[in-house]
Formats: C-alpha cells, sequence, structure tokens
C-alpha cells in the first residue's frame, strides 16, 4: 500500500465516501451525490481527481451529461 495514496484518499471524507459508494456497483454522478448526501458539483470534482490518480474510472467516457464511475482495483484497496 502506497502512502501517499493513502493520505490522498484519507485526507477527504468525500473521497472516502464516493469509494465506498462504488465498492459495491457502477454509479452515476447524481447518485453518488445522493448516496452520500453531497452536491453533484462536489461529487464532480472529486471524481476527476480520483481517476486522475487511478483509483475510479469513468464507463461512460462518451456521455459528457450523464457519467458513470466505477472503482478500480487500486480503489477497493483504500476503503475498509
Amino acid at each position: 500500500m502506497n502512502w501517499g495514496d493513502k493520505i490522498f484518499v484519507r485526507s477527504s471524507k468525500n473521497r472516502i465516501k464516493i469509494l465506498a459508494a462504488l465498492k459495491s456497483e457502477p454509479l452515476s454522478v447524481t447518485d453518488i451525490a445522493k448516496k452520500i448526501d453531497n452536491h453533484r458539483s462536489t461529487v464532480s470534482q472529486q471524481l476527476i481527481r480520483l481517476e486522475k490518480e487511478g483509483f475510479v474510472k469513468c464507463l461512460t467516457p462518451n456521455r459528457a451529461n450523464y457519467s458513470v464511475y466505477g472503482i478500480t482495483t487500486k480503489g477497493t484497496k483504500y476503503i475498509e
């Protein structure tokens, strides 16, 4: 387990919640926001950062208005 990655994930409660929400199934940004009781904009910003670091992957890259995300193998290592 990479300490830099662990610090990146653990430094934001929203990142932890997003990864936990995606653990069971891929979800849209709207569904994640509802599940973790947060704003879509906040969730979108965190998903962009999580995807850049390899924790999640957009499963619908060609659909700008309805993005669905799934957790990667790397992402599953950092949730309980």
